[in-house]
């Protein structure tokens, strides 16, 4: 029996001009796929970690918007919308006033999964490494403190 991998890659046109440029619903997606310029066009000084760290900024900065009292009306509209689940009401709104009391941007931590590059059928990939994943989770689910765990800011002083 031959084993087939479909490989669906979906191309897209990057084209954000050099200097302050205002992300919207318009170039968000060119912004967060972005990953090597074309020919005289520079790319991360990281590789794929650059990109990985712009992606969770660009997080950071959504959750503190989406967290700012004039928006939690619309950011719950949209979510009642469009998430089947069975929380009640009084639930939402219980995780709703923690997350206003206490969540921000500021205050969200995110790891990279431990890994190493690998070539698979002439495609780039980031092969997860089992181990080291698994010690990542037990610090995090079993420790408040992360300081141990290898973060993005530390890979990219390197």
């Amino acid at each position: 029996m031959t084993n087939f991998v479909l490989v669906i890659i979906n191309l897209i046109h990057i084209d954000i001009p050099e200097g302050r440029v205002l992300i919207d619903s318009s170039n968000v997606e060119q912004y967060l796929r972005f990953r090597h310029g074309n020919p005289g066009y520079q790319s991360y000084y990281n590789g794929d970690l650059g990109r990985i760290q712009v992606q969770q900024a660009f997080v950071k900065l959504v959750i503190s918007e989406c967290l700012k009292a004039k928006n939690i009306t619309d950011v719950a509209t949209v979510a009642l919308k469009n998430i089947q689940s069975d929380i009640t009401y009084a639930e939402v709104a219980h995780l709703a006033t923690k997350a206003l009391n206490g969540l921000s941007g500021d205050n969200l931590t995110s790891q990279r999964l431990p890994g190493y590059d690998a070539t698979l059928h002439g495609l780039s990939f980031w092969m997860p490494d089992d181990t080291k994943v698994f010690e990542m989770l037990e610090k995090i689910l079993l420790d408040d403190s992360t300081t141990n765990i290898t973060s993005d800011a530390a890979i990219s002083a390197q």
